[in-house]
């Protein structure tokens, strides 16, 4: 038997569709579960939910941008630091990575890639 693939002519989709569309196991379909929101509000309470391990701190402001990327040995220490000082964020997500100046760098560069201007809109001078 030889294989090939042919292709539906229009009338034959619409007329596959309908027939799909007929079945009534679509209602049995339940809804797929979606990972969690990695965002979480930039509260005191944060602190307690943050491990106290190498990795990278993302904070964001109230539309989810990225006003500062920060890699620590300690994250929960660093978190908690910033929340002493009043650092202005409305949301923070984190990453555990050993290698944290590693992803903190990969993390700044994607950032510049997508906005064209450091995380907070810091000037580049900063690095230098």
């Amino acid at each position: 038997m030889d294989v090939y693939e042919a292709t539906l002519t229009r009338d034959q989709a619409l007329e596959e569709a309908a027939r799909c569309l007929s079945c009534h196991l679509r209602a049995l379909l339940e809804q797929p579960l979606l990972p969690p929101d990695p965002w979480r509000p930039f509260e005191p309470e944060l602190a307690e939910e943050v491990p106290a391990a190498e990795g990278v701190l993302v904070l964001a402001d109230q539309s989810r941008k990225t006003v500062k990327i920060m890699g620590a040995e300690d994250i929960k220490s660093a978190l908690s630091g910033l929340l002493d000082d009043g650092f202005e964020a409305a949301f923070c997500r984190w990453e555990l990575d050993p290698m944290f100046t590693k992803r903190e760098s990969e993390l700044i560069q994607f950032h510049l890639q997508a906005f064209g201007e450091m995380p907070g809109g810091s000037e580049l001078d900063d690095l230098f």
